[in-house]
């Protein structure tokens, strides 16, 4: 089974919601390095479990103005969806008002496909003080519906229904389509497995606030300056600032336009650094980043040196240390520059074994465009970055990690052949991809 994140893109959790308990740092790296590989085959990093709806909420799936549009007996029952999301009988128009939009870099969900919509009240705007992480207007709601060869997993729904910029604010279910696609249910607070008898899980109350909870901020991922200045159908950030839908409540002046929402640097690195903001960013960004790495994209970058991901350069990992790559060199450094095989931000990327995987929930599958996207970029940085500082990386886990894995027969290395034979059938090769090994330039995911 996989353990999903809520990462969304969108979506965080109420005050409302009983959560479980979450570790406020990551978790420390075992003593020794489990038998490398990929896991068996199981948009998004973010799957497993979530609240029942709120009694306070006035909405209640849709069975609209269907039930008066049943029309003669044995007509079809009209199709009851998400609520708020659709009108009509068959759920595949959208109510008025909601609008759709995607982000220019999506969030690994394991292959699964994604659709995302947006309802903004009428009249409101959503304040960009923060331009990095709006503001929005109470009674906004934010849906993401999962599918899996076209057919309809969920639909999670965020609903903000307080004023405050804050987690408590807002609402989150999520709610599961039945087989025949025309009735939708709340999926438990603990979350659901296997939703339609494929590999999709729908993530917990607690693992969905993992993702989008940022302390005095609000939950939502994935709609912002970054993600919307694209020129894709839907929502965008240019349509936002013509229609005025944008506003700076901090300052006389907008802080926010296409301009400062660009991405610094060639093809290579804006495809790294917007996949590292999209699949990274919600836990290491925002004022307190986890294990003190941003990977987050921010507006007003003019060069990839403003780029907090390429602050990583030559920072030393604090855990996960002693790791060794495919060919034997060690995982001392989060990013080593020239050297993706060696960064231990694709070291973590590239594995899926639990306390050690990157993300840490909300996938089962490496998502091996995404390693190669990020390790191009690696690869491309001036290798000779790192020598002016020469840091020298504790490893107190080094000599146990070499000894246990001598007595495995694996000595803590990532990608051996049998890993490499295994990760082939499971969609990554067993060895690290960068630009060096032959992989193209894709996208990937990141953290230590």
């Amino acid at each position: 089974m996989k353990v999903a994140v809520v990462a969304v893109v969108l979506f965080g959790f109420t005050g409302r919601c009983q959560y479980l308990p979450i570790p406020s740092a990551e978790p420390e790296a075992p003593s020794s390095y489990p038998q490398p590989g990929i896991p068996d085959a199981g948009e998004s990093p973010l799957d497993a479990a979530l609240p029942e709806p709120d009694a306070g909420s006035a909405l209640q799936p849709d069975a609209a103005a269907a039930a008066s549009d049943a029309g003669d007996a044995g007509e079809a029952e009209p199709c009851q969806g998400p609520p708020g999301l659709y009108t009509g009988k068959d759920c595949t128009q959208l109510a008025q008002g909601v609008e759709s939009y995607m982000p220019r870099f999506e969030l690994w969900a394991d292959g699964a496909t994604k659709e995302r919509f947006i309802y903004l009240p009428a009249g409101t705007q959503i304040d960009t003080s923060n331009p990095d992480r709006w503001t929005f207007p109470s009674g906004t709601r934010v849906y993401k519906t999962f599918s899996v060869n076209g057919v309809k997993l969920e639909t999670r729904m965020l609903e903000k229904v307080g004023e405050a910029a804050a987690d408590e604010s807002w609402q989150f279910t999520a709610w599961l389509w039945s087989a025949d696609q025309r009735t939708v249910e709340a999926a438990p607070a603990a979350g659901a497995s296997n939703v339609l008898g494929t590999e999709h899980d729908v993530p917990s109350q607690a693992q969905c606030h993992t993702c989008h909870a940022q302390a005095g901020l609000d939950s939502v991922n994935g709609f912002g300056a970054i993600q919307l200045n694209h020129e894709r159908a839907g929502l965008n950030l240019a349509g936002l600032l013509a229609e005025k839908r944008l506003v700076n409540k901090a300052g006389a002046a907008p802080n926010v336009d296409v301009s400062r929402a660009q991405l610094p640097g060639d093809a290579v690195a804006q495809a790294a650094i917007g996949y590292l903001h999209a699949n990274c960013a919600n836990c290491h960004g925002g004022p307190a980043p986890r294990a003190g790495l941003n990977l987050s994209a921010v507006v007003g970058m003019a060069s990839v040196a403003d780029a907090p991901a390429y602050a990583a350069s030559c920072a030393c990992l604090r855990r996960w240390t002693g790791r060794k790559a495919a060919d034997g060199g060690a995982f001392d450094l989060r990013i080593l520059p020239g050297e993706a095989a060696h960064s231990g931000v694709i070291g973590r990327m590239s594995v899926r074994r639990a306390g050690e995987q990157m993300p840490p929930i909300g996938t089962e599958i490496v998502d091996a465009h995404g390693v190669a996207t990020v390790g191009a970029w690696i690869d491309s940085l001036d290798a000779a970055a790192c020598q002016a500082s020469a840091p020298v990386c504790p490893q107190p886990l080094a000599a146990a990690v070499g000894a246990a894995g001598a007595a495995a027969g694996a000595p803590g290395i990532i990608g051996s052949a049998t890993a490499g034979a295994g990760g082939a059938g499971g969609g990554a090769p067993g060895i690290i991809a960068s630009a060096s090994a032959g992989a193209p330039a894709m996208a990937g995911s990141p953290a230590p």
